[in-house]
């Protein structure tokens, strides 16, 4: 497969994306209007539905239990997709409708007191190097920020005016989960005249894991002078480092089919050093279940 930003590579070993994390509670994921569960232990899946459609998500190399599969309230006729991390083979019954990977998403594995800047792009050092020097000189400052004032300079960014809130409304479904609110940290770019937050980005660890990854990054006209953006890639990936965690993980780096929207941020993140990890095409699964 053509890929703009380097070569594809397979996902390390111990890696887990974050759909995979119980910190990252991916059972928010479904829009609000529709009922869900959880479902299966190994792979731990999910079950959600917008009646009369259902469907059943599994990420992981272990097969899903269809047996556990057909416990729950939403048990009903579905369409169970399964994402591998690795290449392991496909069990009789699944079917793969395309050979494209399901995503990309970009790794950085970490080690204490190595510089994970060293893989970053010249422009990328460049950036940090002045970002840095104004950080030196008081202009502005990184600050932990609460949800409510993340919220609210999120909604004045260029994101929010120029695509939509839906990177927010994916933070704020996730909160009312106790092992993502506590595992989530928000931070900002202060500008010190203003004092005004001019970019920010959310955090969220997996001590189960032992990996991050940073969540709805957002930045207001004028954090692009003073490369806030790559100050908080960097205070991200410093932060990570500190917690003695494996990996950094940055999901969706833009392929052919996908949405001509990520091309932009794909282009900037590109700059990081990431590995570009490319996960086997998804397997589906058509079950019969209960009617109601």
């Amino acid at each position: 497969m053509e890929f703009l930003y380097g070569t594809l590579e397979e996902a390390p070993k111990d890696f887990c994306p974050p759909e995979m994390w119980p910190e990252y509670s991916y059972i928010a994921q479904p829009v609000p209007i529709c009922a869900r569960e959880w479902v299966g232990l190994n792979p731990r899946g999910i079950r959600w539905s917008l009646w009369p459609f259902t469907f059943e998500d599994y990420y992981g190399d272990s097969t899903p239990d269809l047996q556990a599969s057909l416990i729950g309230k939403l048990a009903r006729t579905r369409v169970i997709t399964w994402e591998r991390v690795h290449t392991v083979p496909a069990p009789r019954g699944w079917v793969q409708f395309s050979s494209m990977p399901s995503r990309v998403d970009g790794v950085i594995p970490l080690s204490p007191g190595a510089d994970y800047t060293e893989r970053w792009h010249k422009n990328a050092r460049r950036d940090l190097r002045l970002f840095k020097e104004g950080l030196a000189e008081g202009r502005y400052a990184i600050v932990s920020l609460s949800w409510e004032v993340f919220e609210q300079s999120y909604k004045q960014s260029l994101v929010a005016t120029r695509v939509d809130l839906s990177r927010l409304d994916d933070v704020r479904h996730r909160l009312p989960y106790p092992q993502t609110r506590d595992n989530i940290e928000f931070w900002g770019i202060r500008d010190a005249a203003s004092g005004a937050i001019v970019a920010g980005t959310g955090i969220v660890y997996s001590p189960t894991y032992q990996s991050s990854t940073h969540i709805a990054p957002f930045i207001l006209a004028q954090g692009r002078s003073i490369y806030a953006a790559t100050g908080l890639v960097d205070h991200w990936l410093a932060q990570t480092q500190e917690r003695g965690y494996r990996y950094a993980a940055t999901l969706n780096f833009w392929f052919k089919g996908q949405p001509k929207g990520w091309k932009g941020f794909s282009e900037f993140k590109s700059h990081f050093g990431f590995m570009f990890v490319a996960y086997p095409p998804i397997l589906y699964k058509f079950v019969v279940g209960k009617i109601f």
